[in-house]
Formats: structure tokens, sequence, C-alpha cells
């Protein structure tokens, strides 16, 4: 079958789903996406646990063809049609075709796609199962879960980076539709500024939109939770029911989902208590959904998880990057310099106001602030719920910047602790989560206060500027969201061009030790191992960017000793030098050398 239509299959399974969910449970259309994407993910995950992925990827896609048949003619006979027309899923359909025109070109840049999140994907899809021994996956103990809907989806299409890119951004659109459910088309003005919330997201960290990095990812999926909980306030059962595959792929995202998870069973006990009265006399039936699809459900997602890792490695897990063990938390294992300028670093890294995460957090703070006391004061409203939510998604920043400092303190490597690596990224994800969720909120008061009559005008005023004043800080980002850019990136492509020039002059296999050497006369942080890693899918590149010192020469040496070729990007007379003990070519230029022996011979033509 084409491309295309595999993909209008796939989106008519989706479909299908959504149709029974709307037919059967009357789901709204804002929640239906990210339930059904979730979904996706626990049965996948649980199929790759039984390893019989790729049965269950055609199971899903199969039920998905025959729901659509048979829910869509309910829909019709029942003329529920028109009822899925809401503003929340011409978000999602608009962002489906804005993101497939954004990614259409776009291919694996960032550094991490190669050392994690790009080469599950191709692991999975090239093998139907998840990682084990056999693996090149490094980060052993990151959980699947985005990576498995990826999968899901390039299982069915076909395989190729922006495909992969385009699949996740499709859960992106899911996770920020929810935002959509107390719009209507009656209120086009709440529904332009929810649309410019939404792009206000977005514009946080947006290069993230180019990448498989689920940092963002777990911020919109924890907002989603959130309002689908207080949509669903007066209807305990069904909140913690289309809660719970979203709460499990949570925590099967990242580690780190566990701290949002928590933050979100948090919230659903508030809500529940502030809505007891609507339990009439079911509380212990309404206990036990929660002890069964809110904690149960996806603690037993994530304990699966921790058990397979164990079956699936020959190393222990004390060995993996953020392990943690009863003895993590006794030595920091760091200089006293480090421990004692971390705190501090890490303070003034949070509340920078040079950082236009920290800028947009404080806007919304302080418009939230204002509109409680305008609110309350002038209006003589009540507004619980947005003074609760501003309450508590500070209280979740400290809290998250506290477990930031431990992570620094307790699993980073020294060198990563005292530079902050990554904590623009953790910061983002936290900004994303703390910006949603209140200024969804403020806009719902603003709402709600318009309906009081008298200003009215005012209040649709405050509704368009909470939105703008929200989007101000952002705006140099927007070049980053409409063109993949990453100029550190440049050197991966000499290097495919000269490999699969090699692959095709010679018989290359993933067994084949191959030498690679670009002399930029410094380290370019394990990029190219990283890149060809993920191209060939084995370890057994060895990539040199520098020969200074003596020790650089030796593991240069023992590299070309070992290898069957050398590929040459950039060289230099030092590089030459270094290599002069293995080299018969001659001065080596740009191209591909075969290796006898341990020593360098002839150059390779094609």
């Amino acid at each position: 079958m084409s491309v295309m239509l595999l993909f209008v299959l796939m989106w008519l399974s989706f479909i299908g789903y959504g149709f029974y969910l709307h037919y059967r449970f009357s789901f709204p259309p804002a929640v239906i996406p990210l339930f059904v994407f979730s979904s996706v993910v626990a049965v996948v995950f649980i199929a790759g646990l039984m390893d019989v992925l790729r049965p269950a990827v055609y199971g899903i896609w199969s039920i998905g063809l025959i729901l659509f048949v048979y829910a869509g003619y309910r829909i019709i006979k029942k003329r529920l049609f028109t009822s899925l027309i809401t503003p929340g899923l011409v978000f999602f359909t608009a962002m489906c075709g804005f993101f497939l025109v954004l990614l259409k070109d776009a291919v694996f840049l960032h550094f991490d796609n190669f050392s994690h999140w790009g080469i599950i994907v191709k692991h999975l899809f090239l093998y139907d199962s998840l990682p084990g021994d056999a693996s090149v996956i490094t980060y052993k103990n990151y959980p699947p879960g985005t990576a498995l809907f990826v999968y899901y989806i390039v299982t069915l299409i076909g395989f190729s980076e922006t495909k992969a890119l385009m699949a996740q951004s499709f859960l992106v659109a899911a996770a920020l539709t929810p935002l959509f459910l107390f719009t209507s088309w009656k209120r086009p003005l709440l529904l332009i500024v929810v649309t410019a919330a939404a792009f206000v997201l977005l514009l946080i960290d947006a290069a993230s939109i180019y990448t498989l990095l689920v940092d963002q990812i777990l911020g919109y999926m924890t907002i989603a939770v959130m309002l689908i909980v207080f949509y669903y306030r007066n209807h305990v059962r069904l909140m913690m029911a289309a809660a719970a595959p979203v709460l499990a792929l949570l925590v099967l995202t990242k580690d780190s989902g566990k701290i949002f998870f928590a933050f979100c069973v948090v919230w659903i006990i508030a809500v529940v208590i502030k809505n007891r009265q609507s339990l009439q006399g079911k509380a212990g039936q309404v206990l036990s959904m929660f002890v069964l699809l809110v904690l149960a459900f996806p603690l037993l997602v994530n304990g699966l998880w921790s058990s397979y890792i164990e079956r699936a490695y020959t190393s222990d897990y004390e060995e993996n990057k953020f392990a943690i063990t009863k003895e993590t938390f006794l030595d920091p294992n760091k200089s006293d310099e480090v421990v004692q300028q971390l705190w501090p670093n890490v303070l003034s890294q949070a509340f920078d106001m040079s950082v236009d995460v920290i800028q947009v957090m404080t806007v919304v703070s302080i418009a939230a602030i204002l509109t409680f006391v305008w609110s309350a004061f002038v209006k003589k409203r009540s507004p619980r719920a947005l003074l609760f939510t501003t309450l508590f998604v500070h209280l979740f920043y400290v809290v998250y910047i506290g477990l930031l400092y431990l992570l620094y303190l307790y699993l980073m490597p020294e060198g990563e602790a005292a530079n902050l690596a990554g904590f623009s990224r953790y910061q983002a994800t936290a900004g994303v989560f703390f910006t949603g969720l209140l200024l969804v909120m403020l806009l719902r008061e603003w709402q709600k206060i318009s309906y009081d009559g008298g200003r009215a005008w005012f209040s649709k005023a405050m509704m368009a500027g909470c939105a703008v004043v929200a989007m101000l800080p952002l705006l140099n980002n927007i070049p980053a969201l409409l063109q993949q850019h990453n100029p550190g990136a440049e050197p991966r492509y000499p290097a495919l061009e000269q490999y699969y020039a090699l692959t095709d002059a010679e018989k290359i296999t993933g067994d084949t030790k191959i030498t690679l050497i670009r002399d930029t006369g410094e380290s370019d942080h394990g990029f190219l191992r990283h890149a060809m890693n993920y191209e060939r899918m084995a370890k057994t590149t060895f990539v040199h960017t520098m020969c200074q010192t003596e020790e650089e020469k030796e593991k240069l040496q023992e590299d070309v000793k070992e290898s069957d070729y050398l590929i040459v990007l950039k060289n230099t007379e030092e590089m030459n030098e270094c290599l002069a003990e293995v080299n018969q070519a001659g001065p080596l230029e740009p191209g591909n050398y075969l290796i006898e022996e341990g020593v360098i011979m002839t150059k390779v033509t094609p």
C-alpha cells in the first residue's frame, strides 16, 4: 500500500476509537485523542512485555477500523456527529495538520535523539521488541512510553526520522487539546485566547518539537490530567477512568514523570474532597476506583517496567544513570566546592528573570493575583479555583526546584552538577505546567466574570490581555518553532555521506569496526559517536576529534588497530603525526581507507 493510504487507514482506526468513546460513554471530544493515544501505549507496553509488539499493533489498528464502521454508523444514526465538531477536536485536527507541514523535511539533529530517544524508536521498529542486553541502548532504565507511541505509528506507515517526529507531534497535539475543555463556539474570544495559550506553551523551549525529547510532553500531559479532573469534578468515577491511562503514560514517559504523577494525585484528592457532596453515598466505590485506577494502575505499569529491566539486562540496576539505591543519598561523591556552590547556583537559575520562561511565569502569576483581587473585592465573587490553582502551582515549583537540587547533588556526575547540565530543559518542563494550568484557570475566571453583567467588554479585554502579555516574553522563540536549526549537528551529514560511500564499495555490517576522524582540536562531547551508533545500531564506530596528548595518541592507535576501516572527514598535521606508526597510505586526505592487520593501507574507491 502507498504511505498515504496507510496514513489514512491509521487515522480511521484512531477515529473509530474516538467514535466509540463518544457514542458509548459520551466522552468530550477534547479528551478523546489523549485518552486513545495513552491507552494505545498501555496496551503496546503490555504486549512488549509479552514479546508480541507487532501483532498487538496490527490488532489495535484492526479493532479501530471495525469500530470506525460500527460506531460511525451508530453516531450517524443517532445524529451525534455534530456534537463531535467542537473547538477542541478542530484544534487537534488543525495542530496535526500544522505539524505535518512544519516537520515535512525535519530529521534528527539534537544530540539526545542519537543518545537515546531516537535510538530506542529505531530499535523497537527494527526488532519489534523492548530493548535488552543485545541493544545499543545506553540509558537502560529510561521508560519507553512515548517511544512506544512513535513505534505504533511508524510500524503502520513505515519508519523515517520525519515520520517519527510527526508521530510524537500528534501526541503533543493530543496533550494540548484538553486546554479546550471549557470552550465552546458560543464563546469565540475564549476560544481565541485558549488557542493563544496553547501556542504560549509551544513557544517554551520551542525547538523541542524537532526532537523526540519528552520533557515538554510531561508538562503538557500533567496539565491535561488536571484539567480532565477539574472538568469531571462532579462525576468522580468518569474523572478517574478518563485520567488513568494518561497517568500511566506519565510514569512510563520518564522517571521524573513520577514527580508529576504525585502532584496529579494530590490534585485529584483535593478536587474530590472539594466536591465530596457529589459522591452521594458512593464514597466506598470512589475510594476503590481511586486506589485501582489512579494509584494501582500507573504504579503497576511502573513496577512492570522495573521488573523488565531486571530480567532483560545482565548489568545491575545500580549501573544505570540516575539509578536510585540505598547508597545514593549516603555520599554525593562531589568536591566540597561543588557542593557548597550547588544550592546557590540552583536558586540563581531557578529565579533568573533574564530567562524567558521565568518571565512568563511571573507575568501569569501577577495576572492571577490581580484577577483574584478584582474578582473577590470588586465583583464580590469567590474565585476559589483560581486561588487554589495559584497556590498549587507555586508550591509545585518550589518543591520541583528542591528535587532538582537533590538530583544534581546525588545523581548527576560532578561535571554535570557543576554546570547544571540540562537545567534549562528541566525548568522549561515545570514552566509549561505552571504557566499552562494557571493561564487556563485565569482565562476561565475572566470568562465567568463576564457573565455577571456590567463591563463585559472589560472582562473580554482582560482575557485578551492575559494571553498577549504571556506571549510577549516568548516572541523571540517563534523562529525556533517555525524552522529547524541545530548548527552543532552539521558534522552528521558528511559523516553519513562518507559512511554510505563506504557501504557501497565494501561489505559493511554492524560488526565491522570503523575509526572515524574529524580533527577539530576539541571534543564534540560524543555527538558523532552517538550519531554513528544510531545509524549503524552498533557500538563499533570509534570517533576521534583531536590528538593532542600522549593518552589520546595511544587510544587513537589502539582503535585503528582494532578497526577494519578508517573514515577521514577532517585531518590535520597533528593527527597525521599521531597516526604515523599505523599508516602506510601516506598523507590522509578526506575519504575512506582500508585497514589490514592494524595498519592503514589504501584508500577505498567506489
